[in-house]
């Protein structure tokens, strides 16, 4: 009986699985540029993490406050007392203010994680950055505060850099540890000078920047320098 009764219910409906629906990748064209510029930079929530001052490395992003980016650090360790860090840092802001601080070796200060740094290639350098998305080809312009004024000169086009986000603005420009460049000019080797002797002469580079490189380097030659400092690094080979 209980089996008739259960027969005579009604049969509903079987519930079908809803599926979200597909957009285009042909649509995203049609997106404002703004939107475009938006979606190069993949977003992730910022860390801020307590790191000895002694473990502050040039690059790093400090929450002092202000959000500031390390760009010198010198650490003495005098006769007397204990050791600290000197260290130079510029705020991540339209002022492009200069900050020198000095910490124990051992204090704790707020280090910011600013996630996924994307890759771009720069294009060219006018009042700001224009670099493309190597992932994705959009183009956007940076701001070229982000940088010091040494920095920028060695930003020269087809450099490969990284950019990262803080609060979904573009706050940091990581730069290569070397860029190759072309040396346009040099004076000649002096006599009896070698590299071992540690003599240096004057240079001009392709970006009209002065640098001293080894004595047996000549014009023509491709030499590594750090874009930090605008220091020569090494002699490039030639292929």
């Amino acid at each position: 009986m209980i089996c008739q009764l259960f027969k005579s219910l009604p049969k509903f409906p079987t519930r079908t699985k809803l599926s979200r629906p597909k957009f285009p990748s042909s649509h995203l064209a049609l997106l404002p540029s703004s939107l475009h510029s938006l979606r190069t930079i993949q977003t992730s929530a910022p860390l801020h993490s307590p790191i000895k001052a002694g473990d502050i490395r040039v690059g790093n992003v400090l929450d002092l406050p202000p959000l500031a980016r390390v760009t010198s650090v010198e650490k003495v360790k005098p006769g007397k007392g204990g050791a600290f860090a000197t260290v130079t840092l510029q705020t991540i802001d339209q002022s492009k203010k200069k900050l020198n601080k000095r910490f124990r070796t051992d204090e704790k200060v707020e280090k910011v994680s600013l996630g996924v740094e994307e890759k771009f290639q720069v294009l060219y350098v006018a009042s700001g950055i224009e670099c493309m998305n190597l992932s994705t080809f959009d183009q956007i312009t940076v701001e070229s505060h982000l940088l010091t004024e040494t920095e920028l000169n060695f930003c020269i086009d087809g450099t490969v850099i990284g950019l990262q986000q803080y609060n979904n603005e573009i706050v940091n420009v990581v730069l290569p540890k070397g860029v190759e460049i072309e040396i346009q000019e040099t004076e000649p080797q002096p006599n009896g000078a070698t590299a071992k002797q540690g003599a240096f002469k004057s240079s001009v580079l392709a970006n009209g920047v002065r640098c001293m490189v080894p004595p047996f380097l000549e014009t023509g030659d491709i030499v590594e320098v750090d874009p930090r400092n605008g220091e020569y690094m090494n002699r490039v080979s030639k292929s």
